[in-house]
């Protein structure tokens, strides 16, 4: 699993538990939210209504009571005002009640009342001095107080609702605030042992490579790391790989260079050092052809050892960019045969046969003309090194699709001989510096050929096999 990946779910998860955290306290704080709004919309009203309607019940009395004794008409119009009040303060009763019990009590003592209304109304409406008093309100059939006191109950019973909602509000705002704790710590919990394991699977495999790294600069190239991490880890701990295989190989090729230049220039330098000494013993005693031949021997190794000094200066001005182009379109057959007529002498010395394949048609290409016929010579002079007496050097061109771009034209060339060829493993190395065959030389000779080449957008490669010869290829684009 990638670390973007890894990261990615290990937010995801907290971000959950933070959504469900939220989701359950909007949940209750709603649940709170619609007690708050019952207590004080509907219960608190309740309860103030059912003692409105208990006081306005013993003020309806009294006032019948006063009327019936004294006749006044003023006592009268407050006994119909009160009720009409009382019938308002009922009906909003009615519309707040919910409770199925409170609503039964309420629907009771409407019951109740309308008939004690009525029996009132009867009252008054035949009342006659004395004779009313006697049978005012006590002789009703239902008492006042009867129907206070059933008022009280639903006042008792809002109050009991009150209560009991209050003690559900307290109950879930202690549950909130321990599942809040609760989730809380789970998250944070949680968040620990994500990051605790992240850190594991990239610390630890950071820091093999860490301890890798100071090896190498310590030189020790330790065996390679075997790293069980994210795919990013894994792919740094290749190339980590790789590149202290590269660096492993980069020193055994300066040691083997090392070791070959020494010899290289050994030879060169025990010729020239015993040939003056020679000249120097003898002096004008040494014979003219003695002389001659150890002259001779001084200049040869002379210019072997320039060769040499000039190959790695050369090597070093193309890998430092020193190196100008003169890139234009230029005739490839007609170099090709120059670098051939160049190297024809060396060929029929050896006794190797060395041939042109070229088409009729001309082949323009867009180059140097004078580093293609460096790396021309070069591989010829590879050709002419590595192939017997009685052998065949072949330099062909021909034009092909440009790699990568069918519809652009390219050149191919192509130097093929019999010689012995090359070994499997080290073809895919032939062309790095200081890379040898089996033939002497500074191994400089494929990495300046290659630098050449792909320096004007051309590439260079190899097929060999053993006992059957080679065959270095060249392409550059056609102009």
């Amino acid at each position: 699993m990638s670390i973007f990946l890894r990261l990615s779910l290990g937010f995801l998860a907290l971000v959950l538990i933070v959504v469900l955290l939220g989701g359950y306290s909007i949940w209750r704080l709603d649940d709170l939210n619609h007690i708050a709004h019952t207590l004080s919309t509907e219960n608190s009203r309740i309860i103030l209504l059912s003692d409105e309607i208990g006081d306005m019940l013993i003020s309806q009395a009294e006032f019948e009571s006063k009327y019936l004794i004294s006749g006044d008409a003023a006592f009268l119009q407050q006994y119909r005002q009160t009720a009409g009040i009382l019938e308002k303060r009922l009906a909003g009763l009615r519309t707040l009640v919910r409770n199925r019990e409170s609503r039964s009590l309420v629907a009771s003592f409407q019951r109740r009342y309308s008939l004690y209304q009525a029996e009132s109304t009867e009252r008054i409406e035949s009342a006659k001095g004395r004779l009313a008093l006697e049978s005012g309100p006590e002789a009703s059939s239902i008492s006042v107080g009867a129907l206070v006191s059933l008022m009280k109950r639903i006042g008792e019973r809002s109050k009991a609702e009150m209560q009991s909602s209050l003690e559900r509000a307290e109950v879930i705002g202690t549950k909130t605030v321990q599942v809040t704790f609760l989730i809380t710590g789970l998250a944070v919990a949680l968040g620990l042992l994500i990051a605790s394991v992240n850190a594991k699977t990239i610390n630890q495999p950071v820091l093999s490579l860490v301890q890798g790294t100071k090896r190498i600069e310590q030189g020790e190239y330790a065996p390679p790391l075997d790293i069980e991490s994210p795919p990013e880890i894994r792919d740094l701990a290749s190339s980590f790989n790789s590149m202290c295989e590269r660096l492993r190989q980069l020193d055994q090729m300066k040691a083997d260079f090392v070791s070959h230049i020494s010899h290289e220039l050994r030879t060169p330098l025990t010729s020239i050092l015993a040939a003056t000494e020679l000249l120097l013993q003898k002096g004008a005693d040494t014979p003219p052809d003695k002389l001659q031949q150890r002259l001779t021997i001084v200049r040869n190794e002379s210019k072997r050892l320039t060769e040499m000094v000039n190959t790695l200066l050369d090597l070093s001005r193309l890998e430092a960019g020193m190196v100008e182009y003169n890139l234009k379109e230029q005739d490839l057959k007609a170099s090709l045969q120059c670098s051939c007529s160049a190297m024809q002498p060396l060929a029929e010395e050896k006794g190797v046969e060395l041939m042109l394949d070229l088409p009729e048609q001309p082949l323009q290409a867009f180059m140097d003309r004078e580093k293609t016929e460096q790396v021309v010579i070069n591989l010829l002079g590879n050709a002419l090194k590595f192939t017997p007496e009685g052998g065949r050097i072949i330099i062909s061109g021909r034009l092909c699709d440009r790699e990568g771009n069918g519809a652009q034209k390219a050149v191919e060339v192509s130097v093929k001989d019999t010689g012995c060829g090359i070994d499997p493993e080290d073809l895919e190395c032939i062309f790095d510096k200081f890379r040898k065959g089996r033939g002497s030389g500074t191994g400089l000779g494929l990495a300046i050929a290659r630098h050449l080449i792909e320096a004007q957008e051309g590439k260079i490669w190899v097929n060999s096999e053993i006992g059957k010869g080679s065959r270095f290829s060249f392409t550059l684009p056609s102009a």
